[in-house]
């Protein structure tokens, strides 16, 4: 398949599930220079099977500026991307990921007849279509095996780690300093700013009814930056315009980038 240029195959290792550097803080300053950013959500969620490749594919071809997919660990270790804890939504299979081994994974219909990917598979993708990448780390103690998976493959100043937990946010910094975190959030905070401070997070990502024009200010006044989500009517992105959003995460790039222009 060629995409934007980039020829790429998607190949899988199954003897290894698991598994240059350049500073993250390039991706975050490209943040700031761009304006408000459309982040493809699952790559293109409600277009293809999310999280899936194809999904991932058609976000790119959309014109999405950055794609967005989530993480969890099979039965026997090995990192894959899917957003549910259990299987009954977006594949054939039933019961818990975490039960499951890779193999068994792999023999799933994620929908159209796609597998669901693991991290790695992402990230190859990722590399040869020359993309950005935000990483939702589900669960909590699979850090330090993203970030190595990461650095792996050298796509250390092409990717951002996000989670609901602020655990795994401070985490994700203490391994890979110069890398780009967030806090993501569905419920009011006292003070975000101050708390996405304490964990060195570059960025705040509020549930779009959370975010307010004076919220964006006071964020950029400490010099982070607004990520929201999940935007998917014409209204919603021009409202993200008007706030000043940094990014925001839509299931249909294609809508937002007609929308937007």
């Amino acid at each position: 398949m060629t995409l934007r240029g980039v020829s790429w195959e998607l190949s899988w290792d199954r003897s290894a599930c698991c598994l240059r550097p350049h500073l993250i803080v390039g991706l975050i300053a490209w943040v700031l220079d761009m304006g408000t950013l459309i982040i493809g959500h699952r790559g293109a969620g409600a277009i293809e099977p999310e999280n899936t490749l194809r999904s991932l594919a058609k976000g790119l071809e959309c014109g999405a500026d950055l794609l967005e997919i989530d993480v969890r660990r099979s039965a026997d270790g090995c990192l894959v991307v899917i957003h549910d804890r259990t299987l009954e939504r977006t594949t054939n299979g039933k019961g818990l990921v975490k039960d499951y081994m890779l193999k068994e994974l792999k023999g799933l219909d994620a929908g159209k007849g796609e597998e669901i990917p693991t991290l790695r598979e992402v990230l190859d993708f990722v590399r040869r279509a020359g993309a950005r990448l935000i990483i939702e780390i589900k669960e909590v103690g699979t850090e330090q095996a993203i970030v190595q998976e990461v650095r792996g493959v050298g796509l250390e100043s092409s990717a951002i780690f996000v989670s609901f937990d602020p655990g795994s946010v401070r985490k994700a910094k203490e391994l890979l300093p110069e890398a780009g975190t967030g806090l993501i959030y569905s419920r009011p905070l006292g003070n975000p700013v101050g708390f996405a401070k304490s964990l060195r997070a570059d960025i705040l990502l509020p549930r779009f009814n959370l975010a307010t024009r004076d919220l964006v200010e006071s964020v950029h006044r400490h010099g982070l930056r607004v990520f929201s989500w999940t935007l998917n009517t014409e209204q919603e992105f021009r409202r993200a315009l008007d706030l000043g959003l940094d990014a925001f995460a839509t299931d249909n790039p294609c809508l937002a980038k007609k929308a937007l222009g």
